[in-house]
């Protein structure tokens, strides 16, 4: 029943190409998406074989949790629809009577969300949402998700392929068949999703400051930033200085591309070193800072207990977990057992030992020691940490892992993969070509977005097998700010066995 499902939304999505004028598309057959679509089905599947067969831990697999999480909250479609309606569109979610299913879901909540919105709610929704025409069939949320993160990155492919008409194969490439696009973009996963709003965030824009002005141009960028917003709000932001340079480049026909650039970003750093004064919640510097803290302790390992007695919550090195007593559902610690306090997401100095083997602590979280795991320089709250933090940020996010670092299959053509990327920005670096001002406003918005995106990631990220998935965003517009800087022309007349190829 599952294949005729996956086989009929197949064919229907099919239909959806062939008849829908959006996917009419210079230098690329509907016949082409349509079998890029079906790749990334089968990327998609070949994702769920791995994290089922091979990482079989269902209960940390983003493959699985979100999907499980939205079964719970779908399973109140049958008997309590208004319940299902509530919990799905977040109008009145809140209601007491709901809690029955939010304490079932492993991921409604977070242990701190840095007052923002946990976007982990949104796959959760969609999950529930698929659930409508999936019947319980994992593979149907393949299909639907490997068809919005189709569409988003045509949209990206129509957003450049006016710039690159000498070289629609490449852009191709760039966009759709980079391996990490293909294979974390086309699971049940957050990067489906992003894929598509950021894509259709880019065309409609671009479609926007171009002079087009429309109700469904309006609809789009509209509806695009506010599912962002939901999703990685943190893609947004790096989003934010591009969009708005390229804008105000728009409106200036053009000129000082690269001046009006800098200003942006200038006045954007300036805006999130005020931001503090006004907003002290959501300083950005301690947001980076507390979540950058929470992501080292959780790649580290360990038990968090909450202490009955005085409601600290205690941090245990993974090396003492043979220390830890567990009777029924309360937890005691052996006499002298070192612990620290846990504090928002920051393990506390200095090290503490229990007295005594009674106090009893209730179980928190048990994470497991990331296998991948690196060392990155702990931030403080302030711009000057971020500012020297940027550098090995950027650096790890681009380019790593290495051949040296890779532990796993995943890993390993993650490395190879980097080293092809820095292999095309090699060339087209020596065959480089001087940009128009209007093809300069676009490399740089390739590279202001590539950047910040990186910097954010590697600044908060210590675990490489996390970067790998984070930075699939960003991997497109790292290939095609380079494509645009290349002389194809030539390149060809250099090395003249590269025409049989492109």
């Amino acid at each position: 029943m599952e294949i005729l499902l996956c086989t009929f939304y197949t064919a229907f999505f099919i239909f959806l190409i062939y008849k829908i004028n959006f996917f009419s598309v210079e230098g690329l057959s509907r016949k082409n998406i349509s079998a890029i679509f079906i790749l990334k089905i089968f990327f998609g599947v070949a994702l769920y074989l791995i994290y089922t067969f091979h990482y079989t831990n269902r209960s940390t697999s983003d493959v699985y949790r979100y999907y499980d999480d939205g079964n719970i909250l779908f399973s109140a479609f049958k008997n309590h629809p208004l319940d299902y309606l509530q919990m799905l569109t977040g109008i009145h979610s809140d209601a007491s009577r709901l809690q029955i299913y939010y304490h079932q879901m492993s991921n409604w909540y977070k242990n701190y969300n840095y007052h923002l919105y946990n976007d982990n709610r949104t796959i959760i929704r969609f999950n529930a949402l698929v659930s409508l025409f999936s019947f319980g069939y994992y593979q149907v949320h393949t299909v639907f998700i490997c068809f919005l993160s189709l569409t988003g990155l045509t949209a990206l492919y129509k957003t450049f392929v006016v710039y690159l008409k000498d070289k629609k194969r490449e852009l191709i490439f760039a966009v759709f068949l980079i391996p990490s696009v293909l294979f974390w973009g086309s699971g049940v996963l957050k990067e489906g999703l992003v894929l598509f709003a950021f894509g259709m965030l880019i065309f409609y824009f671009h479609e926007f400051i171009s002079g087009k002005k429309s109700a469904k141009i309006f609809f789009w960028i509209v509806g695009s930033v506010f599912y962002l917003l939901l999703l990685k709000v943190y893609i947004l932001l790096a989003a934010m200085p591009a969009l708005l340079a390229n804008w105000w480049i728009a409106k200036s026909k053009n000129k000082f591309p690269t001046l009006k650039y800098g200003a942006v970003l200038l006045m954007f750093l300036c805006a999130a070193s005020s931001v503090q004064f006004f907003f002290p919640k959501h300083n950005p510097y301690k947001l980076l800072a507390d979540k950058q803290h929470a992501f080292i302790a959780s790649a580290r390992g360990g038990t968090y207990l909450i202490s009955k007695t005085t409601h600290d919550t205690l941090f245990v090195d993974p090396v003492n977990v043979n220390k830890i007593i567990t009777q029924q559902k309360t937890i005691f610690l052996k006499a002298k057992t070192p612990y620290q306090n846990w504090t928002r997401g920051n393990i506390c100095a200095p090290i503490l030992y229990a007295k005594n083997d009674t106090d009893s602590y209730l179980l928190l979280e048990t994470d497991e020691a990331a296998n991948s795991r690196i060392y990155i320089q702990p931030l403080s709250p302030s711009l000057k940490s971020c500012v020297l933090n940027s550098p090995q940020a950027i650096v790890n996010c681009l380019f790593r892992p290495t051949l040296f670092e890779s532990t796993s299959p995943l890993m390993l053509m993650t490395a190879l993969e980097n080293i092809f990327v820095f292999g095309i920005a090699i060339l087209c670096l020596l065959f480089y070509k001087k940009p128009s001002l209007e093809t300069r406003k676009m490399i740089l918005f390739c590279f202001s977005f590539t950047l910040l995106l990186a910097d954010i990631i590697g600044m908060v990220t210590p675990v490489l097998g996390a970067i790998v998935r984070y930075k699939v965003p960003l991997l497109p517009f790292l290939v095609i700010g380079f494509l645009l800087l290349l002389d194809k022309e030539k390149m060809l007349k250099k090395i003249p066995f590269l025409k049989k190829i492109l």
